[in-house]
């Protein structure tokens, strides 16, 4: 059996989740915009990926995934300027706020599992100099909610309530039940051994 995951991302720390953890993957890039913040955080993150599953066809199991940010019911996106990823950091000053990872599994145009992740995450309280040295520090108009929990921002977390990895991007260990169970995929160097 191929084991490879097909990653239809454009993420490269999704990518980076899934090597890490041993698994050999293939990046196809989606083909699909997301759709409008309107709706409640946990169908939309949903609704991305697999509008995401759904824009290409692939050999084998495909994994696609869609990651927000949301504090007081307003989901905050990538932001679309510097000035508003300090905003958006100013408004997660001294606060916690969910992180919702939607995601999607299954063979091309056929999606067995649709699913998502919720991850609390609480920052202390940022001075301006702790912002702008985020904003310095790496390119945030990428990233959810303007931070990246394994860069600059991890110093300032508080606490975390739940999966770490979701934070990154796809929640590992839902992610390797998943492929483990309904598809029999396993890390790389776990190969010839019984799970």
């Amino acid at each position: 059996m191929d084991n490879k995951i097909v990653l239809i991302s454009s993420s490269p720390r999704r990518r980076w989740l899934l090597e890490t953890y041993g698994y050999d993957v293939t990046v196809v890039q989606p083909q699909s915009d997301e759709l409008p913040h309107s709706r409640v955080p946990e169908e939309l993150a949903r609704e991305n990926a697999l509008r995401k599953f759904m824009s290409v066809r692939f050999d084998g199991v495909g994994l696609a995934a869609d990651t927000i940010v949301v504090i007081d019911g307003r989901i905050l996106g990538k932001p679309a300027s510097i000035a508003e990823a300090r905003a958006f950091l100013r408004t997660l000053s001294g606060r916690t706020h969910r992180v919702i990872t939607g995601y999607v599994i299954g063979r091309s145009e056929e999606p067995e599992v649709t699913s998502h992740e919720v991850t609390g995450v609480k920052f202390m309280e940022l001075s301006e100099a702790e912002i702008e040295y985020m904003l310095r520090s790496e390119n945030l108009l990428d990233k959810a909610g303007a931070y990246a929990i394994q860069g600059s921002a991890g110093l300032f977390v508080e606490r975390i309530e739940g999966d770490y990895s979701n934070v990154i991007g796809l929640p590992m260990p839902a992610i390797y039940r998943h492929l483990k169970k309904r598809f029999g995929i396993l890390p790389s160097k776990w190969r010839g051994q019984r799970g």
